[in-house]
């Protein structure tokens, strides 16, 4: 049932990241660890990342898949990591360096960050956590969160329905 004051897309994009999230829950609980591994061993194989690059990658909450695996072979490969930050409401995201021995400090939503002494890099590549995609292979934001041309958010209203992610 929609609620008064949200539109169909509203409630199918709403159904579809609650259906979503019980999938990866599923997936996650299946084998965590190996989940990990095979997240790294195949953005490996995808990705030749260029010597030394900044890779930005993220710190796992929930039923996220864990990049650590990934995250410690890159940096043992010699390139800086580095974690989002949250730097304020309205504020561009901030990248600080990690490295596997580093402390963290709690974050809001109940995520860890780098401690505020280390230094702010520029990542040349974004490993994000994705819930789900559309057909098109974008990844799915409400149409109002999302400053894009009004013909691409037209477009993104009539898209087909959403289809969960599963594995890696």
């Amino acid at each position: 049932m929609t609620e008064p004051g949200t539109s169909s897309l509203e409630e199918r994009k709403r159904q579809a990241r609650t259906g979503a999230k019980l999938v990866r829950a599923e997936a996650a609980a299946e084998d965590p660890v190996a989940a990990g591994y095979a997240l790294c061993d195949r953005v490996l194989a995808a990705i030749d990342f260029p010597e030394g690059c900044v890779v930005s990658a993220y710190w796992p909450m929930s039923s996220e898949i864990d990049p650590r695996p990934l995250m410690i072979h890159l940096h043992e490969d010699g390139h800086p990591i580095a974690l989002p930050v949250v730097a304020g409401t309205g504020s561009p995201l901030v990248f600080r360096a990690w490295r596997p021995e580093d402390p963290l400090e709690p974050a809001g939503f109940g995520t860890r960050v780098p401690l505020e002494n280390q230094p702010e890099l520029t990542p040349e590549f974004l490993i994000v956590p994705l819930l789900y995609f559309v057909v098109r292979k974008r990844r799915a934001a409400p149409v109002n969160t999302v400053e894009a041309p009004a013909e691409a958010q037209a477009e993104a209203e009539v898209e087909a329905e959403v289809e969960p992610k599963t594995g890696a």
